[in-house]
């Protein structure tokens, strides 16, 4: 993976989940990180901390995980 955006996730998870997930990300709320492109920075994005990590399953094996089934979540 290069590091590059490559658009907005559609993320898909069972609603137990979901609720755990909206809370830690609602403390996690931070500011995008230097250097990124002002076009990716827009009012319609909520950037988060580093820190969580969450172990995923791409729904067609696509290389840049844009759709993709969150099967969990947790701490670095």
């Amino acid at each position: 993976m290069n590091g590059k955006y490559v658009g907005k996730a559609v993320i898909a998870t069972n609603s137990a989940i979901k609720d755990r997930l909206w809370k830690r990300l609602q403390q996690a709320k931070g500011g995008p990180p230097e250097g990124l492109p002002k076009a990716v920075v827009t009012p319609d994005v909520e950037w988060v901390s580093p820190g969580i990590t969450a172990r995923v399953k791409t729904l067609r094996g696509e290389p840049k995980l844009r759709h993709a089934s969150v099967q969990d979540f947790g701490e670095e």
